[in-house]
Parts: structure tokens; sequence; C-alpha cells
């Protein structure tokens, strides 16, 4: 045919099985990037006209693949390698909720237990400088065995070393542990042994009391007594 530029497909078996393709196109964004390549303007796509391309219309676009070489490369282009759906942007995953601080400290807990099993703030708040040694030894008698029932029921201490105080210690590596606290003639080079000053303590539990009061009572380590009459 007169004045027509030759086709861009390998064969007509393809020409025509293209021109198949794009009568029974079913995807409207495709037809209508078809569409645009025929008026020069690819890429930009018009609902309004993607869903109302008609018979006649396919018909035109099969002879300008026909008859135009570059339209048909795009067209095949188009055919092989379909425009790629949009895809939806990830949600973010959720913050997870801040964890709410408790009302009170374990150690205002240990604080209450020892003030009320073994009096202990009183006889730390009291001035003593007004009694005899006698008066304040016979005081601490009971507040030495009762707040000392406290810390072994809660705590179970133990020696960190377990030998008698003024007794020749090995030390090896534990030496620079926190296990062990070195003083004396201390020197950058770890020493190989020492004598035993204090055995150190350490816990073997921690059954502290679970408290269940309100956010009014949480910083209350002994409550005010007051005697109704």
């Amino acid at each position: 045919m007169a004045g027509t530029v030759p086709v861009n497909f390998t064969d007509r078996s393809a020409f025509w099985m293209a021109v198949v393709d794009l009568f029974a196109l079913q995807r409207p964004e495709q037809e209508q990037d078809i569409v645009n390549e025929s008026s020069g303007s690819v890429g930009l796509r018009d609902s309004a006209l993607s869903r109302n391309v008609q018979f006649m219309g396919r018909i035109s676009l099969a002879w300008q693949i026909l008859t135009n070489g570059a339209m048909a490369a795009k067209v095949q282009n188009l055919l092989d390698s379909p425009p790629a759906l949009p895809v939806a942007p990830a949600t973010p995953a959720p913050k997870p909720a801040p964890v709410a601080k408790p009302l009170r400290n374990d150690a205002v807990s240990l604080l209450a237990t020892l003030q009320r099993e073994g009096r202990l703030i009183d006889f730390l708040k009291e001035p003593i400088d007004q009694y005899s040694d006698a008066q304040v030894g016979a005081a601490v008698r009971d507040i030495h065995r009762d707040c000392g029932q406290v810390i072994e029921r809660q705590f179970g201490l133990r020696p960190v070393l377990d030998q008698a105080e003024g007794s020749p210690v090995t030390l090896g590596a534990s030496a620079r542990t926190g296990r062990i606290r070195l003083s004396g003639n201390v020197s950058d080079n770890p020493p190989a042994s020492g004598t035993l000053v204090h055995h150190g303590w350490q816990t073997t539990k921690c059954d502290l009391p679970v408290w269940t009061g309100d956010a009014e009572s949480a910083a209350v380590v002994a409550p005010a007594e007051v005697e109704v009459r």
C-alpha cells in the first residue's frame, strides 16, 4: 500500500494477534494508554474517555497500528508490559502504649515494713543525745531483732565470701569484679591474694510486700495514728 510505513511486528500473525488483543481489552486504563499513544500524549489518562471508547475508535486504532510502525511498537510494548497498578501506602504500625509507672516504689514499701515491724524510722528520727548509753542500748536491742527478721524474711542475706574475717583470700580474676572491693596497697596489676576485712552481703531472694493502697497514700511510710475518745 503506497504511503504506508512498514508495521513494526515480526510477522503478520503477531500483528493480527495484537489487533485481537486490542478489541478484547478488559482494563480501561490499558485501553486509555493506547488512545493516548495515538494522540501523542503518553501516560495521560482520562477516566471518562477510557470508559467510552467506541467500536469505530478501535477500528481507527487498528488502522494506525497497521500503517504506523512507531505506533505499532508502542502498542506492542503496552500489551507486553501493562501499566502497574498504584500500590497503597503501608499502614504504619501503631505505637505501643506507654507503660504506666507504679504508684508506689518498692523502696517505700520496704521502709514501711521496717517501720511497722521494727520501728526503725522512729528510732532514726528520734534525737538520742539526751538518753544514756544504757537507754539507747535497750531500745536498739528490740529494733535490731525485729528489723533483722524483716531483712532475712524478704532478702535472705548471705555472705559474699563465706569465710572468717581476717583469713587469707585468693583473688585471681575476681579481684576486679563487683563482688570484691579492694583496699590498702592497690596497684594497676590485679593482686593474687589479700586478707578478708569484711565478708560482704548478697541477697538470695527478693520478696517485697505487694502494696494495694491508693494514689493518696502511695508516699506514706507510716500513717499518722489518732486515738479516738
